[in-house]
């Protein structure tokens, strides 16, 4: 429903992993009444649909609202940790 509605367009391919980690719980926690109906029925009514996309549009805004900030190339650089050979190299200049 989410994709097939286009909720999903604005994400990012990673944040959409993001999206599907949380979604049964927002499922769960915000459309329990269309979970119940769709459990005992096998159906979904109008209403039921219109409560369960809302709470997809409201769950999909807080993905792409937590979206991390773009960062510089240089920013983004990391700095890996020293190897157990260098840490005694600079241990024994130390001396």
């Amino acid at each position: 429903m989410a994709v097939q509605s286009g909720l999903l367009d604005a994400l990012p391919m990673p944040e959409v992993a993001k999206f599907r980690l949380g979604l049964r719980q927002a499922i769960d926690t915000g459309a329990a009444a269309s979970v119940h109906q769709i459990q005992t029925q096998g159906t979904l009514d109008a209403l039921g649909e219109a409560g369960l996309s809302e709470v997809l549009a409201t769950y999909a805004a807080t993905i792409v609202a937590a979206k991390p900030a773009t960062t510089t190339k240089s920013a983004s650089r990391s700095v890996s940790p020293m190897s157990p050979y260098a840490s005694t190299a600079f241990a024994s200049l130390a001396r």
